[in-house]
């Protein structure tokens, strides 16, 4: 649950369950677990993430409806409403149903290899580090809009600069689009792959991804 919530902060839903969905099923597998146990808590976490947290599109809807702030509804989506309801929809709801309903899932997740895409793997921290970076950098925006430091961003001033950079940074449109551009460093180039391997693997992402954003617009 913990591992999807964090992953569906930056991808669509359909992606996530693409990416952890033949895991879950080897692990299910391999640990002799039934599958709705851990495939309830991955849905979970992936469809609250979708549905509560800026950048998806459904959020950014509704924050542009509502005139709510972008970076507030971050933090409560993370911090408070977030957490309990995945809790409540995956974990725990998991424990009462897997007892209830029997799911078979013969030669699914087969698939799944151990045999890595890059000559190294990227370690945990700069992981997570990527998967959030947009949503750090819509925080960042959010902090410099507060009273503190908007009263000392005087025109001229280093606090007015910084500001102007954060405002434009911190649009989730660029946020995303910085988020994109550092994981071809952090999960291509230091992980050993090529130019050319980078490519490919951004257009095999692009199909899947303009679909989702065609019927989305």
């Amino acid at each position: 649950m913990v591992a999807a919530f964090i992953i569906g902060v930056s991808v669509f839903f359909q992606v996530g369950l693409l990416l952890l969905g033949p895991i879950a099923f080897a692990l299910a597998r391999e640990t002799k677990t039934p599958i709705l146990r851990i495939g309830l808590p991955l849905a979970a976490g992936l469809s609250t993430a979708h549905g509560l947290i800026p950048p998806h599109p459904g959020p950014l809807a509704a924050i542009g409806i509502l005139g709510a702030d972008v970076g507030k509804t971050i933090a409560w989506s993370l911090l408070v409403v977030g957490p309990p309801v995945a809790l409540v929809t995956g974990p725990l709801l998991a424990r009462w149903v897997t007892p209830r309903v029997k799911v078979g899932f013969a030669g699914l997740g087969e698939s799944a290899s151990s045999t890595p895409s890059a000559p190294h793997t990227p370690g945990f921290g700069i992981s997570i580090f990527t998967i959030l970076l947009p949503v750090l950098l819509m925080l960042v925006k959010t902090a410099v809009e507060l009273p503190w430091f908007a009263n000392h961003a005087v025109a001229g001033t280093w606090q007015a600069d910084f500001r102007t950079w954060a405002d434009f940074i911190g649009d989730p449109t660029v946020a995303m689009l910085v988020a994109v551009l550092f994981s071809f460093w952090s999960f291509g180039r230091a992980c050993g792959l090529t130019s050319h391997q980078i490519l490919r693997f951004s257009e095999d992402c692009l199909a899947p991804a303009a679909g989702v954003l065609l019927v989305i617009a």
